[in-house]
């Protein structure tokens, strides 16, 4: 049973990331709501909206491709990869919508916290399919789940909140590299003190 379950989500996972490349987001989205999984599913989920942000035209639909990722989310138990999915969130509302990107911070934050040992740089998810005598395993990216990366791009435009979402981080490691992102904006603006004659 569970091969066969899992063979048939990793074929709706397969239709629905070709529909999304080839922009056919209606039998995208259609497919992906066959794939029971929340991290394959935000996958998609996130392809879609990459590719509606390149185009100006797209912005509305992006947002709402956004919304329903955080949607999906927040309806999810806590765990590491829901707290990872409102990252990549927080990362790409930040594109859209400041302040939605903060809210979503605040909530991976949230979740983080109620975690014990939250391993959040895992940047990859495996799909395997084990049977008797085979096995199957496939790993994708999930780029902008990166939390160093996300206080670094959050702090650029709002220092102050950005800092003190890093500082409300339980883990002293996590929130010690959070800290450290948000304040590496300021030694890469800063000027170079001027040397004397």
């Amino acid at each position: 049973e569970k091969p066969r379950a899992d063979l048939v989500n990793f074929f709706w996972f397969k239709r629905a990331k070709l529909a999304v490349d080839q922009k056919r987001f209606d039998d995208a989205e259609k497919h992906a709501q066959k794939v029971p999984e929340l991290q394959f599913r935000a996958i998609l989920l996130f392809d879609m909206a990459r590719i509606q942000e390149k185009s100006e035209t797209d912005a509305p639909a992006l947002f709402e491709t956004l919304n329903r990722v955080s949607k999906l989310a927040r309806n999810a138990e806590n765990s590491v990869a829901k707290a990872q999915i409102l990252l990549g969130l927080s990362n790409m509302y930040e594109k859209v919508n400041h302040s939605t990107a903060m809210d979503e911070l605040s909530e991976a934050i949230r979740v983080t916290n109620i975690l014990k040992e939250p391993d959040l740089f895992q940047t990859n998810v495996i799909r395997q399919i084990v049977g008797k005598g085979y096995g199957h395993f496939t790993s994708y990216i999930t780029p902008g789940y990166d939390l160093e990366k996300t206080f670094e791009q959050l702090g650029k435009k709002n220092f102050e909140i950005s800092l003190g979402h890093a500082k409300s981080l339980d883990d002293r490691y996590l929130r010690t590299l959070a800290v450290i992102a948000v304040a590496s904006n300021c030694a890469k603006n800063s000027k170079p003190a001027a040397r004397p004659k």
